[in-house]
């Protein structure tokens, strides 16, 4: 049996290659699954929602996918909650308390610390029953100095290992203006 000896140079010079036409091939990965850029006036920032999803328009800004996943819409809207004394984490340590001292049902299951374009927020990961099915919900707060801009995106939980990547590309893209 011959030996075949491989630099590790190749091996970097075929990855490159590998990569460079993956990213030819199928282009931003983000593109694909990510719409346009939306503003929302009403709150002073704008983001990518998820491909396809329309904006309905009510009171709070919302959209909705137009495809029906276990018999519901997975959808996402935007609010802004006015801020307390005290630093952003402790504000949300405070609506985490509150949240799960709840009568709806949600309860936050786990929380990470990001920075987003940089701005500091805060990815809540929850759960809540309705009609049924236990849903899944990934709750960003963003920091601001009077108000907070919380987005909330909802699937039903059999379907959240799914759409967690693409709620948490979605919230990666907001921009304050």
């Amino acid at each position: 049996m011959k030996k075949i000896m491989v630099s590790t140079k190749s091996i970097r010079y075929a990855l490159t290659a590998l990569l460079f036409l993956l990213v030819t091939r199928y282009g931003n990965v983000c593109a694909q699954v990510l719409g346009p850029a939306a503003k929302v006036y009403k709150y002073h920032f704008c983001f990518q929602p998820p491909k396809n999803w329309k904006s309905t328009e009510e009171t709070i800004p919302k959209w909705i996918s137009p495809d029906k996943v276990d018999g519901i819409q997975p959808n996402l809207k935007a609010e802004v909650t006015p801020a307390l004394p005290g630093d952003f984490y402790s504000n949300v340590a405070y609506i985490v308390d509150q949240i799960n001292k709840g009568g709806n049902g949600l309860k936050i299951l786990d929380m990470a610390k990001v920075i987003i374009n940089g701005r500091k927020a805060e990815f809540l990961y929850g759960q809540i029953p309705g009609n049924g099915f236990m849903y899944r919900v990934l709750m960003v707060i963003f920091d601001g100095t009077k108000e907070y801009v919380t987005i909330t995106y909802i699937i039903t939980a059999n379907k959240w290992n799914e759409f967690k990547p693409l709620y948490e590309a979605s919230a990666k893209t907001v921009k304050f203006q």
